[in-house]
């Protein structure tokens, strides 16, 4: 009968588990503290699994709170959404080339949206979870109910276009993606059509804690003339176009 040579890297776990079993069955001792080392090892695992479990559970959503810039990049067009709204198609594709800058703010259920264009700032504030309030456009023209409600980490503000008819609805929302940066969304809800759903995207510029201090600046910063200026030369361009679509058509001399 031939003998075959056992590489040694077998031999030691059966040799180890040989002896240690002997050392077990010989020692009463021994068997106490072995039995006292595995209930310890038992319960490492268990606290290891356990504080891993609540790691994962403790931590806390995203903050919407701070200063957002938007990436225009990465932003779907916003003209069908104004367009869906009766915006002029051409005014549609110049609201949606500005640059936006939003800075949100809360103190218990009230919320602050500040958007700040370069052609000035607008503000909306809505009571979360509170029922919908009637509120007025910047002219003073029209008028919709408007409420706010958080789904998630996700943050909703609902208009009701009721001057419009039933079933008109806007919707705006913010969350926060898994890798930091902000997405908002604008829904459109007309009765009997497709709703019209635009995604964009913002990038932090600014935590909660700089928004006071980001404010003063901005109001150091910029200059009183500059909002005037630029409804100076909108208007201007304005009464320009006019003259040109009022001009006779040129009549050519033979």
């Amino acid at each position: 009968q031939e003998l075959t040579a056992v590489p040694w890297r077998h031999r030691f776990p059966a040799m180890w588990s040989s002896r240690m079993s002997s050392l077990v069955q010989r020692s009463p001792s021994a068997r106490v503290y072995s039995r006292y080392y595995a209930a310890c090892a038992a319960v490492l695992c268990v606290e290891s699994y356990r504080q891993t479990s609540l790691t994962h559970l403790e931590q806390p959503p995203p903050n919407l709170l701070g200063q957002w810039r938007q990436d225009q990049r990465r932003c779907e067009t916003l003209a069908p959404f104004l367009k869906g709204l009766g915006v002029p198609s051409i005014a549609a594709v110049v609201v949606d080339r500005i640059p936006v800058r939003l800075t949100i703010t809360r103190e218990g259920n009230s919320v602050s949206i500040e958007d700040r264009t370069f052609a000035g700032t607008n503000c909306t504030t809505v009571e979360l979870g509170a029922p919908e309030v009637e509120k007025a456009t910047r002219n003073g023209r029209k008028k919709f109910m408007l409420s706010g409600f958080e789904e998630g980490n996700a943050m909703t503000v609902q208009c009701r276009l009721f001057q419009r008819g039933d079933g008109w609805f806007t919707k705006q929302s913010w969350s926060v993606r898994p890798d930091g940066d902000m997405q908002e969304q604008y829904i459109l809800t007309r009765p009997g059509e497709e709703d019209i759903v635009v995604t964009r995207t913002f990038v932090r510029v600014g935590d909660a804690n700089d928004v006071a201090t980001a404010k003063l600046s901005a109001e150091e910063s910029q200059p009183g003339w500059a909002k005037p200026v630029v409804v100076a030369i909108g208007l201007v361009g304005a009464v320009c176009l006019g003259l040109w679509v009022g001009l006779p058509p040129r009549v050519k001399k033979e």
